[in-house]
């Protein structure tokens, strides 16, 4: 695997986490900045964002993967590209349930 693959797939991986962590955030504060009465509004831009966070982490995840399998035909550092980003998410993932399990487990 190339060097440069290996920093883009590490960096959009983080960026990836980054950005999840970011859109929860504005989530979680999202009932104290918003009215809690029942307005279609609140529906609207919730699917907003969800359709902006979709295309956002497709691009993060699969833009230059999807470049070197389109423009450079190199199919395996393509795919090793991917695996690595989605690989830092999932390490991410695990790092974070453990952090919330051993916050609340009562140890």
């Amino acid at each position: 695997m190339q060097k440069k693959s290996i920093k883009i797939g590490l960096l959009t991986g983080l960026l990836e986490v980054i950005y999840i962590t970011l859109i929860a955030l504005f989530l979680w504060g999202g009932s104290s900045w918003f009215n809690s009465s029942d307005n279609v509004l609140i529906s609207i831009i919730m699917l907003l964002i969800f359709v902006i966070s979709a295309a956002v982490s497709g691009l993060l995840v699969f833009g230059y993967p999807i470049y070197l399998f389109t423009k450079t035909k190199n199919y395996v550092e393509a795919v090793k590209t991917s695996a690595l980003s989605i690989l830092v998410i999932v390490i991410s993932l695990g790092l974070f349930l453990l952090i919330y399990f051993l916050n609340y487990s009562g140890c």
